[in-house]
């Protein structure tokens, strides 16, 4: 019902790599906050897609998005992780809690808009090179690096 609601586009699954790379070629960035996160893989597909990135500088994101490669979402305030279903407010973290920080991300949309104006396109080359450290393969032989 929103006035900007034509611009808003629900993504059906996507089935190959290819379709999910042709639909972050088609847009100008990932918005992506989270009150928790263990990894975000769309966040790491954005920037290797040459994205800006604006997420939520909290939980498991914050190992490879920086202020270097991405607008990150400052959080004042968390909150004891209950949902009543996996979490139950005991020793299972904390998420982010949500406030102020819409204002935050408005801000960097609009910085994201006006560059797109002035340079026709935007190309995150720092993400690009950091995303490019989180491959699958780097990741199998982190993992039997740590088990042998």
């Amino acid at each position: 019902n929103s006035a900007l609601g034509y611009k808003i586009k629900f993504v059906p699954r996507l089935n190959t790599l290819r379709e999910v790379a042709s639909l972050y070629n088609n847009v100008d960035c990932l918005w992506a906050n989270s009150l928790a996160e263990g990894f975000m893989l769309p966040a790491v597909e954005a920037l290797l897609c040459g994205l800006p990135v604006i997420s939520t500088n909290y939980s498991g994101m914050t190992q490879f998005l920086t202020k270097e490669n991405s607008y990150l979402v400052d959080i004042d305030d968390y909150e004891i992780a209950y949902d009543g279903k996996f979490f139950m407010g005991d020793h299972n973290g904390k998420w982010a809690k949500f406030e102020d920080q819409i204002e935050q991300c408005i801000e960097y949309l609009r910085e994201i808009y006006n560059k797109k104006q002035v340079d026709g396109q935007i190309v995150n080359n720092k993400g690009h090179k950091d995303a490019q450290e989180f491959t699958w393969q780097k990741s199998a032989q982190t993992l039997i690096n740590s088990i042998f």
